[in-house]
């Protein structure tokens, strides 16, 4: 793991700064719960909530909901679509980062340091896309 003194000394991130994913999903759930895991093995030590934003499938919702803290799942009986999950997730969002991420993406070890180094390092603003092409297997 990444030493915290690391991340102050070269950008002023520190891994408890809180960190917001947002993941819209829907009709993905064993894909979504899948995802949701991987993050959170990612980012064992660190201060994050990941907003699960699920449109229609109500076992999506479900097998999201089992992971718990810091799983947030804010559910709606009628497809949303994608921006407007965005956007959702972003109003619930508390993190002083904020990552938009994808059910279909599978993340390796460093992804979500990677890009918090370049938020904190190149720009202004503190939120961005983020993802790996999905080559993870079932």
């Amino acid at each position: 793991m990444i030493e915290q003194v690391l991340h102050s000394e070269t950008t002023g991130w520190k891994t408890d700064d809180l960190i917001s994913v947002v993941l819209p999903t829907t009709g993905r759930a064993e894909r979504a719960e899948k995802c949701v895991r991987r993050l959170l093995e990612t980012v064992k030590d660190w201060s994050v909530e990941v907003i699960c934003v699920v449109d229609v499938d109500t076992d999506t919702r479900d097998r999201v909901a089992v992971i718990g803290y810091p799983v947030k799942v804010n559910f709606s009986p009628v497809y949303r679509g994608l921006p407007q999950s965005w956007n959702i997730g972003l109003k619930e969002a508390n993190g002083l980062y904020i990552v938009f991420a994808a059910d279909d993406l599978w993340w390796g070890d460093n992804w979500l340091y990677e890009a918090i180094q370049v938020m904190a390092e190149k720009f202004d603003y503190k939120g961005g896309m983020v993802g790996f092409n999905d080559t993870h297997t079932d």
